[in-house]
């Protein structure tokens, strides 16, 4: 476990430096932070199945399918970022009940250890911190899922803010059939026609409760991540109009990344090619301050006037998007 750490902190190291010095784009320091961390991931699996001494694997060929959310998902990391994951697998229709019930045990078990080995402290402190609340039934449900009841619940119980979160979604672990299947899955959630008004107030509610959530600081201060105008501000108005426009535009769904959502909206005329630039040059923007702020180990709080024109054009584009009632 600790030449895991060691190799995390090694190489987070040179990206750092390469970043300091200005000599990577801020989508490609974000791309380099979500390999290192992908290899990581994917090493520790091995680990945690070559050392879980019980149950045996159903089978040879099964494989775990880890499932990147949020920032890993999109291949937008930050410096010192929590890594959001879920647990699937395939579980045979004709499997009777006792091999299916030691099938999920296994892989339960393997997903445990796997946690254990990234974020145990030792001398050289843990691999990642991870948080698996956006499994089907949030911090209530199992931790591993059939990729089968995974769909089902996308299709028939989730909430609008677990198909935002699909926006990002990517499979970094998994066989061939697996991913494949994770594909069709995320593209069908998303290219489900939505009532635009009834998007827009679910958005907006969610928004209102992260704010809420997050709203502890000196009211002098900016929060470049969660305050009006700040990052979360763009992440929702992406995924919004991903989830108003993938059924009609299903190319949308190809992009995790939000430069790149944001290029494809314009291109096929989602929206207007000088609001594409304005999210692009801000988010752009933002995310290299609060890597930098990472960087340091401070938190993302500015003085109230930091980048005042830009958190004013992202709320006026707020507006327009999700306050402004359309069919």
């Amino acid at each position: 476990m600790e030449i895991l750490r060691e190799y995390r902190q090694a190489y987070s190291l040179r990206i750092a430096a390469a970043d300091v010095a200005q000599l990577l784009e801020i989508e490609t320091a974000g791309a380099s932070l979500s390999a290192l961390a992908e290899a990581v991931l994917c090493h520790a699996l091995v680990i945690a199945e070559r050392t879980l001494k019980t149950p045996a694997a159903p089978h040879e060929s099964a494989e775990l399918g880890i499932i990147a959310y949020g920032k890993l998902g999109s291949q937008e990391l930050g410096y010192h970022s929590d890594l959001d994951i879920v647990f699937v697998y395939e579980q045979p229709d004709a499997e009777d009940p006792q091999a299916a019930a030691a099938r999920r045990h296994y892989f339960g078990r393997l997903a445990q250890r796997l946690a254990h080995i990234l974020t145990t402290h030792t001398p050289a402190g843990e691999a990642y911190s991870i948080d698996t609340r956006l499994r089907p039934g949030g911090s209530s449900g199992t931790v591993v899922t059939p990729i089968k009841a995974y769909h089902e619940y996308l299709s028939t119980s989730a909430w609008t803010f677990e198909h935002q979160a699909l926006v990002r979604a990517r499979m970094i672990t998994g066989s061939d059939a697996l991913r494949q299947r994770f594909e069709e899955i995320r593209h069908r959630v998303l290219c489900q026609p939505r009532e635009t008004s009834k998007l827009q107030r679910a958005m907006r509610d969610m928004r209102q409760r992260m704010r809420q959530h997050h709203s502890r600081h000196s009211g002098s201060d900016f929060d470049l991540k969660h305050d009006a105008g700040g990052i979360v501000d763009i992440e929702f108005l992406c995924q919004y109009l991903v989830l108003k426009f993938a059924h009609q535009t299903p190319a949308l769904t190809r992009h995790r990344g939000n430069l790149r959502i944001l290029s494809e909206l314009a291109a096929s005329g989602g929206i207007a090619s000088e609001t594409a630039k304005t999210l692009s040059d801000t988010l752009a923007q933002y995310l290299s301050k609060e890597n930098e702020l990472k960087l340091g180990r401070r938190k993302a709080l500015l003085p109230e006037t930091s980048f005042a024109p830009e958190r004013e054009a992202i709320q006026r584009l707020w507006r327009e998007q999700l306050e402004h009632t359309s069919s």
